[in-house]
């Protein structure tokens, strides 16, 4: 039994001392300087801003050896103060870019134990500021110009950028930046500057260009009108007009490519009055005329409208305007059908009253059952749309303010369908 224990011991030594012969494999390398660890290799900054750039080197088992470093700034990066601090055996650089580098980076190299490390440097504005005005007319162009700050405020002059519209049918964004000014009313704009994280928002007010077609009085079933004549750019299916201090579009009796009739709104004053064109061209244009008014403008129809049998008469396919409210809540007119068939009824009108509408056949003179429309446009709706099979006859027309809110302008379009 001893013999054994001996054997054992001597074993376990012979064990330990043949171990010592063999390299521990985690040896490797260790001392050994063999990179350059740095906290960024790539970095976006403001120009004119102090930042810093650490480095350690490490040997093989990335363990960081006590060695200062040496740093060579690049063109436009200045390299202010390096500093090694022991403890955690890391050398800091502490450099600032002077001047803006969008596309092409400056590099501060980082050396030492025979080793090289670059860091690729960025600089970019703090805030950037357009040039593009509050207001713009409609029709207008124009090339906006983006100044870059740096972090101490001054200025890097124009840099490039994009701009984006959050509605491009009163403001498009066009090529190279172009703003196009359309359609009255206001559009936000985001201009970005380089590398993407500058923005700037402008809130652009788009008004009517000015009118260059012709404008000429006329009337319209007694009632004051302008015949207005399209200038260079056409008229097309959408261009509508309005005028200022009146609510809705509700006001063109007739329009073609080359000229519009609009009905001048009951109450406007003697004097010069403006309207505005709508919707002019590929461009949805908004261009702004003026004509003269003689005299404070009526209604012709009143008060004879307010009976049955009186009023204004509608020919077959036409529009009529009118007015109603709390003193004067009916209007009558007729409607003389010579081209009996299918006619559509339409009646709109830009308030938030509820007005009703009924074309009465003088035969059966009761609101439903001689109602032509059935009773189809005593809704709540707006606009209010019926369809009737017409003879040939002259009807009453009749339209009913249910529920007043003020004094209410309104259009009638009685329309024979294509056969």
């Amino acid at each position: 039994m001893t013999f054994t224990r001996t054997s054992f011991a001597a074993l376990a030594v012979a064990a330990v001392l043949s171990a010592g012969c063999y390299d521990d494999p985690l040896a490797d390398g260790r001392g050994e300087a063999t990179t350059i660890q740095t906290n960024r290799v790539e970095t976006n900054l403001t120009v004119n801003k102090q930042f810093t750039i650490t480095a350690k080197l490490l040997d093989d088992q990335f363990t960081p050896l006590p060695m200062a470093l040496s740093g060579s700034a690049g063109s436009n990066l200045r390299l202010d103060s390096t500093v090694y601090v022991t403890e955690l055996r890391e050398t800091r650089f502490f450099v600032t870019p002077t001047a803006m580098l969008a596309n092409a980076p400056t590099t501060l190299t980082i050396t030492g134990a025979g080793l090289s490390k670059t860091v690729e440097v960025f600089a970019f504005p703090r805030t950037i500021e357009s040039d593009v005005p509050a207001e713009l007319q409609s029709g207008e162009t124009f090339s906006p110009t983006v100044i870059g700050f740096d972090e101490l405020d001054g200025s890097l002059g124009s840099v490039a950028f994009i701009v984006e519209s959050d509605d491009e049918s009163v403001v498009e964004v066009g090529e190279g930046g172009m703003l196009i000014a359309k359609g009255v009313g206001l559009a936000n704009l985001t201009f970005t500057g380089p590398g993407g994280g500058i923005h700037q928002e402008i809130i652009v007010n788009v008004v009517p260009g000015a009118f260059a077609g012709g404008v000429a009085n006329t009337t319209y079933l007694g009632m004051q009108a302008i015949r207005i004549t399209a200038g260079s750019v056409a008229f097309d299916a959408d261009t509508d007009v309005t005028f200022p201090g009146t609510e809705g579009d509700i006001y063109v009796v007739s329009s073609s490519a080359s000229e519009i009739v609009a009905v001048v709104p009951f109450g406007t004053p003697a004097g010069q009055g403006t309207f505005i064109v709508h919707g002019v061209g590929a461009s949805q244009l908004a261009l702004e005329g003026t004509f003269t008014v003689a005299a404070v403008v009526t209604d012709p129809s009143e008060p004879a409208n307010d009976a049955p049998g009186a009023g204004p008469t509608m020919t077959n396919s036409s529009v009529l305007i009118g007015q109603v409210g709390p003193a004067d809540v009916d209007d009558f007119f007729l409607v003389q059908i010579t081209e009996p068939g299918v006619y559509d009824v339409t009646l709109e009108w830009a308030d938030g009253a509820d007005i009703d509408m009924f074309i009465i056949d003088p035969n059966n003179f009761a609101l439903c059952s001689g109602d032509v429309l059935g009773c189809g446009m005593a809704t709540g709706d707006n606009p209010e749309t019926g369809e009737g099979d017409f003879a040939v006859e002259t009807y009453i027309g009749y339209v009913n303010l249910w529920t007043a809110d003020g004094t209410s302008d309104y259009r009638l379009t009685v329309t024979k369908r294509d056969e």
